[in-house]
């Protein structure tokens, strides 16, 4: 068929953070070692590239509804050959602990084999009865300390996997622990501000004292010295016996999230989306190191806004023998993870007495309501807009979930979202169309117009320095005509528009759109209706409405090329209308699963679809049919564009389900590919007749097999059997079977149970399984888990039915030479025999 018919992904940015902490991890691969972050993502733990979001590998806990709650890591440098028998072994290698809603613990390894990294399960037990509040690694990394919401504290040997310790604590969810240097003390805090010291060799709890009002966040404790923080943002320094002497500092941020990561050094993540670092020491009063600007946008005192920070981590943990190998103290050069609450994880980097960001990663994306693709530059990178059930447009480029930046300013979540050369506009639920500068991302202009939810905004697309319009529907099903010219021009930042249509459809106005040649514009509704509008001195004229779908209209777009209006609906269909008589012309349908997007590519001959179930239909207009299907996403398509650039074809799709899908047009290559197929088959055809024609049937074997046709190698086999079936068994055990390939014997097999269907070819599979059993041991063929076992059943059904078979014939030709032998010569002869009272008469 004409026209582009294959279509396969090329990447895709998926959710693997959605919340909770998260730690780095040093991992070997090969001669090097790399540094990755930890996340979860509901029942799912990842290991993910910091730098661009690649997803390395994952380890899913058994049952979808379950969630992961925690997680550490770490690297163990291994112990020495003389604790090899012993229970104070540890293997060297990179470990993750995480724990689950369900009450389970998982320990997995992070192995790198090959070119893929690998999450292999080593341990998984269920600690208590009670959730797992926090669990950490010791610093040697031969403990895991489990602290349930309960205030008891288990520790675990965790390549022996046996219970170590069992402690009761002040009651209370557990919120942080540490060790010391020398692993003899181990500090937890409480939710309520308790702090509990225990000797972790003797098990003797050493002292517990209430040093703040609220949640502790962070612990450290080094011999006499105890230092801790709490979310009632003071800093306690203890010292002396039983850390009587104590030093209370107060600072300046809401405290959300805190870690003692260098010695000496506070890090602190706020409620606000401010992070800092203080210098915390016996010998001197607490000092602020350096801190953030507080983001646009944040509040100071609502813990639930996108920009609370959720965690921090500055470096891996790496164990030996002697405990935690600690990094020197290098505040020049401070790096620090952050994770908001937006699920962003943010690199930070300390410049002077302040961090800036050094890069973003999305973590999450909730659900993707709709995409705009950027103009290309000469790199050809996929720079887009993702609109997310946020107040934010996020902006990436390239491959992978490295975000450069994003629009902030709505009072509520965005909807939709347009590009124009330099400009985009926004529609979002607080009423509110706003202008944005495409480089700097600042906005440029605002107007209030609508009484509902701003649905959809598109631009004209012939631009001018004297014409350039927006146009934007609303739930509130008015439209509404734009001047960007004017708005851009105007130093005020508010804008009016210029044109106006109350009650442009009887209901919610859910899309519109702007054709090629600014002649039309279509919008379309929850009243089943597509209208169409035109534009003269920017005031809107009703053209024509047209009426044909069942239920709402999702999506309208016009064709590049022709005179055609593409709508879609929730009743399924997708229907074409022609602009010259405003009629139907064609309808597209494949189920009754509501489409929500359509598209146009290949200069307007070919649609794109995406409906509520997350499936891509591509569809050749001339035909009528969908040539490809893809299943994209796993729930609703609510944003699809198509980026053509000479022959290369990308469809870029984001769902309900959190995804952005890349897919891209491989028809050029897979018809390449089917020719070049066409032209070995020919050249195998003639080289498999000039080997049966010479008698080299070990090589017309090979060549059959490479054909993978069962008619070619049958034809072989006759020929060999009729020739020298001795031969034929001797050299297929002898050297044709042992060398071939797991993909190739699977194929022999497969032919072979097909022959043993018919009772004609039965004697050729019957030779060929004798073969392969003579020349495979019993347990080579038990290995064969992936080629012989699953056509064992039938192997052995179909060979009893044949050998019943041959068994009857042969007790027939049996029976039949037992009558010729007993009847003598005379059965052989034409005449009848006669009997002896014949012969007497």
């Amino acid at each position: 068929m004409e026209g582009k018919n294959c279509f396969r992904g090329r990447w895709s940015h998926t959710p693997f953070y959605s919340g909770g902490n998260v730690v780095l991890l040093k991992v070997e691969s090969g001669d090097v070692s790399n540094v990755f972050s930890v996340t979860s993502c509901e029942n799912t733990m990842n290991l993910v590239n910091s730098n661009d979001g690649t997803v390395l590998c994952s380890f899913a806990a058994p049952g979808d509804d379950d969630v992961v709650l925690n997680v550490d890591a770490i690297f163990c440098e291994g112990s020495e050959a003389s604790l090899a028998q012993t229970s104070a072994f540890v293997p060297r290698g990179s470990y993750v602990a995480f724990s689950t809603r369900s009450l389970q613990i998982y320990v997995v390894k992070i192995e790198f084999s090959g070119d893929k990294y690998t999450a292999r399960q080593v341990h998984n037990w269920m600690p208590s009865q009670q959730a797992v509040s926090l669990l950490r690694f010791s610093d040697n990394g031969l403990f895991l300390v489990t602290c349930s919401t309960d205030g008891s504290v288990k520790a675990w040997n965790v390549f022996h996997h046996h219970l170590t310790h069992n402690l009761k604590t002040t009651p209370g969810v557990i919120t942080a622990l540490a060790f010391s240097d020398d692993l003899s003390l181990m500090a937890i805090g409480n939710f309520e501000g308790w702090v509990t010291v225990v000797k972790f060799l003797t098990k003797e709890i050493a002292h517990s004292a209430r040093l703040h009002t609220s949640a502790v966040e962070a612990i450290r404790i080094s011999g006499d010295v105890l230092s801790t923080i709490g979310r009632d943002r003071k800093i306690t320094v203890g010292t002396g016996p039983e850390y009587s002497s104590r030093k209370n500092t107060v600072i300046k941020e809401f405290v959300s999230t805190a870690t003692f990561e260098f010695a000496d050094t506070l890090i602190i993540g706020s409620t606000d989306g401010v992070v800092a670092a203080y210098k915390v020491s016996t010998t001197e009063e607490v000092r602020l190191i350096a801190r953030s600007t507080r983001p646009k946008g944040a509040k100071v005192d609502d813990v639930d806004e996108e920009f609370a920070i959720r965690s921090l981590c500055t470096k891996p943990r790496t164990a030996v023998d002697a405990g935690l190998l600690r990094i020197e103290e290098d505040t020049q050069t401070m790096q620090i993870l952050v994770a908001t609450a937006a699920f962003h994880l943010v690199w930070m980097e300390k410049s002077e007495k302040t961090f800036n960001q050094r890069s973003c990663i999305v973590g999450f994306l909730d659900q993707v309501l709709d995409i705009q693709l950027l103009k290309p530059d000469e790199t050809n990178q996929l720079e887009r807009l993702v609109v997310t059930n946020s107040k934010e447009v996020i902006k990436f480029r390239g491959e992978g979930a490295l975000s450069i930046g994003t629009l902030q300013g709505h009072d509520d979540v965005i909807l939709s979202c347009a590009v124009s050369g330099n400009c985009i506009a926004t529609g979002s639920k607080d009423k509110s169309v706003k202008l944005w500068d495409a480089s700097t991302l600042q906005c440029l202009s605002s107007g209030r117009s609508h009484d509902g939810d701003v649905t959809g905004v598109s631009f004209n697309k012939k631009v001018s320095d004297s014409y350039h319009i927006l146009i934007s529907v609303g739930a509130d099903a008015n439209l509404r005509l734009w001047d960007v010219c004017s708005a851009l021009k105007n130093s005020s930042t508010d804008m009016e528009a210029k044109s106006a249509v109350n009650d442009a459809h009887s209901g919610a106005v859910h899309c519109c759109d702007v054709s090629p040649n600014d002649q039309y514009i279509a919008t379309g509704g929850k009243d089943k209706c597509v209208n169409v509008w035109t534009t003269q001195g920017k005031k809107l004229y009703k053209e024509a409405s047209m009426k044909g779908h069942r239920r709402g209209v999702s999506c309208v777009a016009f064709s590049p090329a022709d005179r055609v209006l593409a709508s879609c609906s929730n009743d399924g269909s997708v229907r074409l209308w022609s602009l010259v008589s405003f009629s139907c012309v064609k309808a597209l349908q494949a189920d009754r699963v509501g489409v929500l997007q359509c598209a146009f590519f290949n200069n307007g001959t070919q649609l794109v679809t995406g409906n509520i179930e997350g499936v891509l239909r591509f569809w050749a207009l001339s035909a009528s049919e969908a040539v490809f299907t893809l299943e994209t996403h796993t729930d609703r398509v609510w944003g699809l564009r198509v980026a053509e650039n000479g022959e290369q074809l990308r469809i870029i799709s984001g769902g309900a389900d959190g995804t952005i899908v890349v897919t891209e047009d491989f028809t050029a290559e897979e018809a390449q590919r089917m020719q070049e197929e066409r032209h070995a088959t020919v050249l195998n055809e003639q080289a498999l007749g000039n080997a049966i024609r010479k008698g080299e049937y070990a090589a017309a074997f090979e060549l059959a097999l490479t054909l993978n046709h069962p008619r070619h190698l049958r034809q072989v086999l006759l020929k060999w059997i009729a020739f020298d079936d001795a031969n034929c068994s001797e050299t297929l055990e002898t050297s044709l079977l042992p060398k071939l390939s797991a993909d190739f014997m699977k194929r022999l097999l497969l032919f072979m149970r097909e022959w043993l269907t018919n009772a004609r070819y039965a004697s050729i599979a019957t030779l060929v399984l004798g073969s392969f059993l003579r020349t495979f041991t019993f347990s080579d063929v038990i290995e064969m888990k992936d080629t012989f076992r699953p056509l064992a059943e039938s192997f052995m059904s179909y060979s009893l039915r044949h050998a019943t078979r041959m068994q009857s014939t042969l007790l027939r030709t049996y029976y039949l030479d037992f009558i010729l032998r007993a009847g003598g010569a005379t059965m052989l002869e034409g005449g009848p025999v006669k009997r002896p009272r014949e012969e007497e008469a």
